[in-house]
């Protein structure tokens, strides 16, 4: 079988489970059959799928983002203004900073916005 077909056959045993008497042995037969259709159906269709590739600007964009998300979150603890993550992540970009950079850059950000901490 293929994956669809698989697929197929798993949403026809649920659909014999839903008409089944609830808690009966047919409906545990069906819910069963259809895991046992689902599983080939679900790695078909993930082995169908190209992996995701990021690129390096890509890691570095979500790495600045993620920093800045992370001060945000220390809002309550950090004072200063606030400086948006697409901003920073702009800001990044714009001059290549990398992982050990961003603490000096989003300080840099914050001074030129009118707060420095």
């Amino acid at each position: 079988m293929t994956g669809p077909e698989h697929y197929r056959a798993a949403e026809q045993q649920l659909a014999a489970a839903a008409i089944s008497d609830g808690g009966s042995d047919s409906e545990r037969y069906h819910l069963a059959t259809a895991q046992v259709h689902a599983t080939p159906a679900l790695a078909a269709a993930t082995a169908a799928t190209p992996p995701v590739r990021w690129s390096d600007q890509d890691l570095q964009d979500e790495l600045a983002r993620g920093y800045a998300f992370g001060r945000l979150a220390a809002r309550g603890a950090e004072p200063g203004p606030l400086v948006h993550s697409n901003d920073f992540v702009a800001a990044a970009r714009a001059r290549d900073v990398r992982a050990a950079g961003l603490h000096k850059l989003y300080a840099e950000l914050q001074a030129s916005a009118g707060g420095a901490r």
